[in-house]
């Protein structure tokens, strides 16, 4: 038997920020590993600055410009080359060295080196996009144009391209057709029986009991609506209450405008997350819709409340929107999101004592908005595609007659758990 039958398979998840929030790449590691995969988390140095990364990740070491002789006189630009360059060349060595089956990158930056280094590092390729990075930063023209050029760059040596949701798919097949047309992964949670309230979060928050929780979990960072949030709770009904749940570029500046019925926890492990969320009455979902990005964006939240039994309080963005009123998993914010609409919206709720359990329960999301939701069928055929395109590259990927072909990474990452819980 061949050495490539007889090692266990190895993955290399790739970020050029790897969160400890980022419940995605964990959800691709726990369904790589459940299939006997030995997963690494790969990014750079100080890619986090001071804010933690996900746990077990491996943080390359680079060269900066200022350790250069005379590397501080060189203008900024000069700086900012040689520290992407830098970086660049740091993943493209490990990728080189690490023997990786698969390398999946999540971000332009890291797709650049993952793709010039494929032909030495002999491995099947995906990028699973997590944002419609074209227009991830708003009037940043200058960053739209180098995303397209790595795009395009890359394109022709992707095996698998996944995107987050149809809308972002449909776009990317619009703007960056080198890439292909990308099949949807949901950022949806396991299903999992609804979890019972042990009262942690309330506890942590110093929450009364007779007070109700509006809960926000993940990264503290602009354009989430988290200002509007804020400021809101100042006109709120005084029983509710508004826990941040997370860390992030705009702690500081939240937490000085922040009044007593905004209170800041530190964010929990994904694995545990649902075990916290569950004490909330309601979760926000705040996003302000800035750019493209943003207005067909379906984050984690947006399936991570549900499955904890907690309605959302959305804005009201063509996919976001639309998901929350479909599936009746919560109410919508009217745009723009303000600190007025958030108050406005919390008062009549309390006015009208809706019963915001109910929202929730009762209702199919748990397998319609679950990881398991794509059929069996739709799961056989991507596989065969990737397979296809891939055994024509390396032998390791050739498919014997007969063998069972679900532990590929393709299958992997779109059932994310077992896959007979789809038959049953």
């Amino acid at each position: 038997m061949s050495p490539s039958n007889t090692r266990q398979r190895r993955a290399a998840l790739l970020a050029a920020h790897m969160s400890a929030n980022d419940a995605r790449l964990a959800k691709q590691a726990t369904a790589l590993e459940a299939h006997g995969y030995g997963v690494d988390f790969l990014s750079w140095e100080g890619a986090m600055g001071p804010y933690p990364s996900l746990q077990g990740a491996r943080l390359l070491p680079w060269r900066r410009a200022f350790s250069l002789p005379f590397g501080n006189l060189l203008p900024s630009v000069a700086k900012r080359l040689f520290n992407a360059a830098s970086q660049r060349h740091a993943l493209h060595e490990a990728l080189i060295a690490g023997q990786y089956d698969v390398v999946i990158s999540s971000d332009p930056e890291t797709l650049r080196p993952a793709a010039q280094a494929k032909k030495r590092g002999g491995y099947g390729l995906m990028y699973d996009a997590h944002e419609y990075y074209p227009d991830e930063v708003p009037n940043d023209a200058p960053r739209r144009a180098w995303v397209k050029r790595v795009h395009k760059q890359a394109g022709p040596q992707l095996d698998a391209f996944t995107s987050v949701n149809q809308a972002i798919c449909d776009l990317y097949a619009q703007t960056d057709p080198e890439l292909g047309h990308a099949k949807v992964v949901a950022n949806a949670s396991p299903t999992r029986p609804l979890p019972q309230d042990d009262g942690r979060l309330r506890a942590r928050a110093g929450v009364a009991a007779c007070d109700k929780i509006l809960l926000f979990q993940g990264g503290l960072a602009r354009d989430r609506g988290l200002h509007a949030l804020v400021e809101a709770m100042d006109d709120a009904p005084p029983n509710w209450v508004a826990i941040l749940m997370g860390s992030g570029a705009l702690e500081e500046e939240l937490r000085d405008k922040a009044g007593e019925r905004v209170v800041f926890i530190e964010p929990q492990k994904w694995d545990e997350l649902h075990l916290w969320t569950t004490g909330a009455d309601l979760g926000a979902v705040l996003y302000e819709g800035t750019c493209a990005n943003q207005r067909l964006c379906s984050p984690n939240k947006l399936w991570e409340y549900p499955a904890a039994g907690v309605p959302l309080l959305a804005s009201d963005l063509p996919f976001l929107g639309k998901m929350v009123s479909q599936h009746n998993i919560g109410i919508n914010v009217k745009e723009p999101v303000t600190a007025q609409a958030i108050s406005q919206t919390l008062a009549q709720i309390t006015q009208m004592q809706w019963n915001l359990a109910a929202v929730i329960v009762g209702k199919p999301k748990p397998r319609l908005l679950s990881w398991r939701s794509t059929t069996l069928l739709q799961k056989l055929d991507l596989i065969g595609q990737f397979l296809h395109r891939t055994d024509q590259r390396r032998d390791k990927f050739i498919i014997a007659k007969g063998q069972n072909i679900l532990p590929t990474v393709t299958a992997m990452i779109l059932q994310a758990t077992e896959i007979q819980a789809q038959l049953t």
